[in-house]
């Protein structure tokens, strides 16, 4: 494809640690959470062909399934077989790259078509949007363990975390969720700014059988609101 100079990218699905550590020449670090909502950032040629890849295969088969239910983009693509087809077909690697995902606002105008997509997931999966009053309620709840994740990427989070939220990166929270929830039958909330990659994540959650929750889009609440959510003295995280 370079050799003919097709118009494409390459998108690293992982995290910025995974990809610094090895990754495939042109490859730019774009998490799966974040692809959709980075996408016209990226690339903003509707005839850009995408091809997702990760070190295995499961990442970017995720990827590139997230890619396809929120744009419409009409080239995506998974690497076969990511780093573990790459490598030993001689093919040569890139270590300590830089090339990293843009910078976007949620008020970006071509999100507005991807956000559409986004609130209609729960249509096709046991994904169920809350309000801020029901999640008061269950944090006073002693009966069912909630995990409240903030799903942003970990420089959005340092700068604005979701108070009571934990950081769990929205790709990670699927490709190693054994690592972040830990009880069963547990209710799983997450927490974005932009009412795409929350529901996005959730999606994915409810299809391996979580109780997948997120705040719906006409009840979002701003990191500065969620303070508010606070009731006598539990200021703790919604973790057991």
């Amino acid at each position: 494809m370079p050799q003919r100079g097709d118009d494409f990218i390459v998108l690293d699905g992982r995290p910025r640690s995974e990809y610094a550590n090895m990754t495939i020449p042109e490859a730019v670090c774009c998490p799966n959470a974040e692809l959709s909502y980075r996408l016209h950032r990226l690339a903003p040629e509707t005839s850009t062909t995408f091809i997702v890849r990760c070190a295995g295969r499961t990442r970017s088969i995720i990827g590139a399934q997230s890619l396809i239910n929120l744009t419409a983009r009409p080239r995506i693509f998974a690497l076969d077989n990511g780093t573990q087809g790459w490598f030993p077909n001689d093919y040569s690697l890139r270590f300590n790259s830089s090339r990293f995902y843009p910078d976007v606002s949620a008020a970006d105008g071509p999100l507005a078509g991807v956000r559409q997509k986004a609130s209609d997931l729960p249509k096709g999966c046991r994904l169920q949007g809350i309000t801020s009053d029901q999640l008061r309620l269950w944090r006073l709840d002693p009966t069912r363990t909630t995990y409240f994740f903030d799903v942003r990427t970990p420089e959005e989070f340092a700068a604005n975390p979701a108070t009571g939220a934990q950081h769990a990166e929205g790709g990670q929270l699927l490709q190693a969720t054994d690592l972040y929830v830990g009880v069963l039958h547990a209710r799983v909330l997450r927490y974005d700014i932009d009412g795409i990659r929350a529901p996005l994540i959730g999606s994915w959650l409810a299809q391996m059988g979580y109780e997948a929750c997120f705040l719906a889009s006409e009840d979002a609440l701003s990191a500065h609101d969620l303070k508010h959510l606070r009731h006598n003295d539990l200021d703790t995280p919604l973790l057991p």
